[in-house]
């Protein structure tokens, strides 16, 4: 079980305290700006919240000066956690200590209903703040934009944008950023583009990745049913090319362009397992002295080539030098503890393509790497790869083989079966004796 590791001292300022609860949660909160809420299970991140609940309520008792700046970092906490329950317990006794309640407590609430997946928590949180008179700051609107646009609500994200507007809240490119990262779909991601066009307001380059981000997220749910067969591919493949070629053109028109714009456009077009334009925007990338291609980069190489492979069943010498080149690259970038999905996809391309020998070659090369896992077991996907690549192989054997040996001919098989003619079993000759059909007469004649 997760616990929060707290010190014995006792008799601490607020501001040792404050920094005390950030200590102890920084573990958990790394834990999960990296992984999201999956590195936590729901009872885990509840019991941590309980935990640090009840460490206030002991220091509050041995004469610690649990202030304003120990309940802010509780509250924070308990938002990083998505413990709601335990924020509005921290968030009471904030009140009962004499303290008045400002925006950023309820900022804190907020989130911590957010990541909770409560939407009507956040709309009392706001409510509450709009009965206090108190006019909610931008940080507390970016935050249920944003925890709208986690939860796939892009009417109630929009809703609250335009509220912003309606209401003169101090608009930024971030806040725009956050309301286009909600869009479910092109029109609707045109249409906060229009209006903020008509603000004075000069959106960076982080607003508009955000929209190629948007294309492809468009491009990965129409593709999601071609995993079923290659009909469903070809089926699929039309519709999310027309979403890559909206985001093609708009990345084309950008006039400045970083990193991240490079590696969205990449894997739109990896989506769609288009390799020659992905290699297009790679050698672009390489032009720009500024920028420096990352494992991501190399990354979307692998996996265009692994999926297209995978969907088409089509695939050679080619485009196997193309991914073994990218993952080449990708090794120089990359600490050997963050190599394993760039094994894993290059090991997916090689059962792709049935070569068991490669895919065991690099499984010896990486057994010094963080590709094994509890009890020094091997990552299971390598061994299913390894079992496929196998297969694959001995199929492609089978094949190759009768190719090389053909059925005969049908005249083949009548002039195999004269020369050879399938062997008889002799009768025995018949003995001496009167002609058939000779009577007494003849016989008689013939004496």
């Amino acid at each position: 079980m997760a616990r929060l590791l707290f010190p014995a001292s006792k008799q601490l300022n607020d501001a040792m305290l404050a920094k005390t609860i950030e200590t102890a949660m920084k573990p958990f909160t790394d834990a999960i700006q990296s992984s999201g809420n999956r590195s936590l299970t729901t009872g885990e991140r509840q019991d941590l919240a309980k935990q640090l609940h009840a460490q206030l309520r002991r220091w509050q008792g041995d004469g610690s000066f649990v202030g304003a700046k120990s309940y802010v970092a509780a509250l924070r906490a308990a938002a990083d956690l998505g413990a709601p329950e335990v924020g509005e317990e921290v968030h009471k006794d904030l009140l009962r200590a004499g303290y008045h309640p400002r925006p950023g407590h309820f900022e804190s609430l907020a989130q911590a209903y957010a990541k909770s997946g409560d939407i009507e928590g956040v709309y009392y949180v706001l409510s509450r703040l709009k009965r206090m008179a108190v006019s909610p700051g931008p940080k507390l609107y970016r935050t249920t934009i944003s925890a709208f646009a986690d939860l796939g609500k892009e009417e109630q994200a929009l809703a609250v944008f335009n509220g912003m507007l309606k209401e003169g809240v101090e608009m930024d490119s971030t806040t725009c950023a956050l309301a286009l990262g909600a869009c479910q779909s092109l029109d609707s991601a045109r249409g906060v583009m229009q209006t903020v066009a008509g603000l004075n307001l000069v959106p960076d380059v982080r607003f508009y990745n955000m929209y190629l981000n948007v294309c492809l997220k468009l491009a990965v749910k129409t593709m999601k049913p071609a995993e079923r067969s290659k009909d469903h591919y070809i089926a699929c493949l039309a519709d999310a090319e027309k979403v890559v070629a909206d985001a093609r053109l708009f990345a084309d028109k950008m006039v400045e362009k970083n990193i991240v714009t490079y590696n969205l456009i990449m894997k739109a077009h990896g989506v769609i397992g288009d390799i020659p334009s992905v290699l297009l925007y790679y050698k672009l990338l390489k032009k720009d002295r500024d920028l420096a291609a990352t494992t991501e980069t190399f990354g979307t190489i692998i996996r265009c080539v692994a999926e297209k492979v995978r969907y088409t069943e089509q695939g050679g010498d080619k485009e196997l030098r193309v991914a073994e080149a990218a993952h080449r690259q990708a090794l120089v970038v990359t600490p050997s503890g963050a190599r394993s999905r760039l094994h894993l996809k290059l090991a997916e391309l090689y059962a792709a393509l049935g070569l068991p020998d490669k895919l065991r070659t690099l499984l010896k090369s990486i057994q010094s790497e963080h590709v094994r896992i509890r009890g020094n077991r091997l990552h299971p996907a390598f061994l299913k790869y390894l079992a496929q690549a196998q297969t694959k192989r001995s199929r492609q054997q089978k094949q190759e083989q009768a190719q090389r040996s053909p059925p005969l001919a049908s005249d083949q098989r009548r002039e195999a079966a004269r020369r050879n003619p399938p062997h008889e079993p002799s009768t025995p000759e018949r003995s001496a004796g009167p002609a058939r059909g000779a009577g007494p007469r003849a016989n008689a004649g013939a004496a």
